[in-house]
């Protein structure tokens, strides 16, 4: 049944309530599923498994503070199968983790819609347990959709990866093959969603993506999941956007065609230094 049918001629505030309550129950329910499918089948990487749990967590932590606020927790019925159900149902035939990502933020959209009607509801028929879970929990549903942005830029260059379509940016740590594109989209996302509070890694240095077939990092056996930590015996002092300028710069100190030395270290964190060339600029 509709919102707006529950409502019309709706003489009893806790049945208006516990309709609004079971469908964000509802929405909880389609995108833990959706995650879990998505941990399942949608990428080998485990950072971004790391991050579809959390996520999935989440909303199960949701749906358990929302069961609790039921008046009539026994009831079958959950009202709230929405426009979220066909929509949910695309990650399950889609191949690619990019959009997979954008339809569960958009679903995660839809659910801040209705935990807003829900805060309203809870603030005009005045229940108190509500008025503090709603706002929180539409909160909360901020934050993820500006974390899935946040992990756009990760898989889409995982998917050009895997398509064999190489980085093609100039600049001189590009060039190197220790491409910045992803650090550099992922923070101007991050920009355009005030709300991000995504927990990207402070420690100093910089992630490589797979580096570009051919270049002095390729050839050097430099891997996906490496991290450059030093260049000419300097370490990196930053990370993230910080980290790419400073790479930037210190590559810019040798002119076109001059070798220096990067410092490599693997996932256990063991150090390996490669000496390379400055191949091209801007």
């Amino acid at each position: 049944m509709l919102r707006s049918e529950v409502m019309r001629g709706e003489r009893d505030p806790d049945a208006v309530l516990d309709h609004q309550v079971r469908m964000v129950l509802g929405l909880e329910q389609e995108i833990a599923d959706a995650l879990g499918w998505q941990m399942e089948h949608a990428s080998a990487r485990a950072t971004l498994r790391a991050e579809l749990a959390t996520m999935r967590h989440d909303c199960e932590m949701r749906a358990h503070d929302l069961r609790g606020c039921l008046r009539q927790p026994d009831l079958e019925h959950a009202a709230g199968t929405s426009a979220v159900t066909a929509m949910l149902s695309q990650v399950r035939s889609t191949a690619s983790p990019a959009d997979a990502l954008c339809v569960t933020a958009a679903a995660y959209g839809l659910g801040a819609s209705e935990y807003a009607v829900l805060t309203e509801l809870s603030f005009r028929l005045f229940d108190p347990a509500l008025r503090e879970l709603a706002p929180r929990h539409l909160e909360a549903h901020a934050r993820a959709i500006s974390r899935l942005h946040s992990l756009l830029a990760s898989a889409v260059v995982e998917e050009l990866d895997d398509n064999g379509l190489d980085c093609r940016c100039i600049c001189p740590m590009c060039s190197l093959g220790a491409c910045g594109c992803t650090v550099a989209g992922r923070a101007t996302i991050d920009e355009a969603w005030p709300a991000s509070d995504t927990d990207h890694s402070d420690d100093p240095g910089l992630d490589i993506t797979p580096p570009r077939r051919g270049s002095p990092l390729a050839l050097g056996g430099a891997r996906g999941g490496h991290r450059l930590v030093a260049i000419d015996g300097q370490p990196i002092a930053t990370a993230g956007i910080d980290a790419v300028v400073e790479i930037q710069s210190a590559i810019r100190r040798h002119q076109l065609g001059e070798q220096f030395v990067v410092t490599i270290a693997d996932a256990l964190g063991e150090t390996r230094e490669l000496r390379v060339e400055h191949v091209s600029d801007y």
